[in-house]
């Protein structure tokens, strides 16, 4: 089990306690963590999180931000990702329209890398 995050921070339910989520929802968070994280800005695991990405002008330089999509979520296992669509954003980042398979689930997300 994992313990929830949002924007951030840990979920806590009514009691204050951390809200714990598992399966599908759980392996969606960790595909999240991996894509947004910046390579080498997490302390713990400097091999976590895709590098910084500034254009996403052409096809190739899509088909580049993919296979470095799927190297950072390539941990998680049984999770394959798939980018969809690709927008760059005034301020040099993208934002990335993927779906993440896992098992038997389809999870359509946006994230800004």
């Amino acid at each position: 089990m994992d313990i929830k995050i949002k924007d951030g921070d840990i979920v806590l339910d009514s009691t204050g306690e951390a809200v714990e989520i598992q399966g599908d929802e759980a392996v969606l968070q960790q595909v999240i963590m991996c894509i947004t994280a910046e390579k080498g800005g997490f302390i713990y695991n400097k091999d976590m999180g895709v590098p910084p990405v500034t254009d996403v002008s052409g096809e190739r330089e899509c088909k580049r931000l993919e296979a470095l999509l799927r190297e950072a979520v390539s941990s998680v296992e049984g999770a394959r990702l798939y980018l969809d669509e690709v927008e760059q954003l005034v301020d040099g980042r993208s934002l990335a329209s993927i779906t993440v398979t896992y098992k038997d689930s389809i999870m359509p997300v946006e994230v800004i890398i």
